[in-house]
């Protein structure tokens, strides 16, 4: 992909009405453009007080802000135009902007020109629209540790690590008369198991990293007058979801997000499962079921004063996207006997057990409650698992038949997995895909 360097501008402040409104502008001609906007002589990195004017009118006060590429955010001149946040005096001075030879940017556009002018690798430019989507605290910290470069330092150093290795193999496979030192194939097996060893490590922070990045779907389901819509309520800590005696209450999915220990959820509550003769109720069942089908994490939940439940089934929360939950426990006369004391029992009216259930999801997620590294792109999953998969491979290789060209092919392959994470080798598609995703003005 060619760097552009035509003129872009966006709004780079969100829409709506605010104190502050900020135009981003870059690319060449920006520093002129803000010149005779701000009928101001713009020096780097000083700020000035100015009129924003077109050929006619005064259009805004303001201040203006000039950045000398390279060092600005996307490596070229960069003009902030910090006017006043309403909407039409936003618009009047964008358009007063374009009029002088700029074009509306694309969404993403900017962080996309910072990375192509190396001012940030891909994973950094990801981040960038990570921590402005940040939905807890954590999420927003672990962005900013990805945007100053921790992950990409990991990937980059196990990358360089690979390389030196392949270097080393193919060095013996083009040379193999020249003095160069023997390949030792026992060492070299174990310095591949140990770089693999390291992306696995690597690949479980960027698990966490990824939770914490697009959270989980957690669905209620149950059959009618469970609790489910109680517990709903209790889990969000207020009263989101109608609650009656009445069976079939719930004809809808209802949805609210929530975060557990920096974890961000969307709950979502529906309707019984039962049999029933009424369309608009088996029209909620059957959403409910397509709801449970694609969530993250499904909870059942049973009525603990119902006599007829089995309550003697180990292997109920065995299944790997769900938790059975046994609700009502203010309704039992005595203490939970032995057969129940290995399962999640709440009372959603009482608040009981609810703290449990909390640790009880996000052990079922394998979210570590602990601090985050950095956050993470499904991508960067799969790059990586790749990655793991080519370097098992190569060691079997090594084992088998010591076959230069295979082992050299295989390093050539693991490099290059983690060298799309940084957009090393990234084809133009998948970055118009990724920067897509990002807010106009970023």
């Amino acid at each position: 992909m060619g760097i552009e360097r035509d003129l872009i501008a966006a709004i780079a402040t969100p829409a709506g009405t605010g104190g502050i409104g900020i135009i981003r502008i870059s690319g060449l001609g920006a520093r002129e453009l803000g010149e005779k906007l701000g009928n101001k002589n713009l020096e780097h990195r000083k700020a000035q007080y100015c009129e924003f004017r077109n050929d006619r009118d005064v259009i805004d006060q303001g201040i203006v802000l000039f950045f000398e590429g390279p060092n600005s955010f996307t490596g070229e001149d960069v003009v902030e135009l910090h006017g006043h946040g309403g909407p039409v005096v936003m618009n009047n001075l964008l358009q007063a902007v374009c009029s002088e030879g700029a074009r509306v940017a694309r969404p993403g556009e900017f962080s996309e020109r910072a990375f192509l002018n190396d001012k940030m690798d891909l994973a950094q430019a990801e981040a960038i629209a990570d921590l402005i989507s940040s939905a807890s605290v954590k999420a927003a910290k672990a962005a900013i540790k990805t945007i100053s470069g921790k992950f990409s330092k990991e990937v980059h150093r196990i990358t360089k690590a690979i390389n030196h290795l392949r270097v080393f193999v193919e060095a013996n496979l083009d040379f193999p008369d020249e003095e160069i030192e023997l390949l030792d194939f026992k060492e070299l097996k174990e310095s591949i198991r140990k770089l693999r060893l390291e992306i696995e490590s690597l690949l479980d922070k960027s698990h966490q990293g990824l939770m914490i990045t697009n959270g989980i779907t957690v669905a209620l389901i149950g059959a009618p007058n469970v609790g489910k819509s109680s517990l709903f309520n209790a889990l969000a800590e207020q009263e989101e979801a109608i609650v009656t005696d009445v069976p079939g209450t719930t004809r809808d999915v209802l949805k609210t997000s929530l975060t557990i220990s920096g974890l961000p959820l969307l709950l979502i509550d529906t309707a019984g499962l039962r049999e029933s003769e009424s369309q608009v109720e088996l029209l909620g069942i059957e959403k409910a079921r397509l709801v449970a089908q694609e969530a993250d994490l499904v909870l059942e939940v049973r009525d603990l004063s119902d006599g007829e439940i089995d309550i003697s089934d180990e292997t109920e929360n065995q299944e790997e996207r769900k938790l059975v939950i046994y609700n009502k426990s203010d309704l039992l006369k005595e203490n939970p006997n032995k057969s129940l004391k290995h399962k999640i029992i709440v009372s959603a009216l009482t608040g009981a057990g609810i703290d449990s259930l909390r640790h009880a999801i996000l052990d079922k997620v394998g979210f570590k409650n602990d601090e985050i590294s950095f956050t993470a792109r499904a991508r960067h999953i799969e790059s990586m698992g790749l990655a793991i998969d080519v370097l098992l491979k190569t060691e079997n290789n090594i084992n088998n038949m010591n076959n230069l060209e295979l082992i050299a092919e295989g390093l050539r392959q693991a490099q290059e997995e983690l060298g799309e994470i940084l957009g090393v080798v990234s084809a133009d598609e998948l970055l118009g895909k990724i920067f897509a995703e990002f807010c106009i003005g970023k």
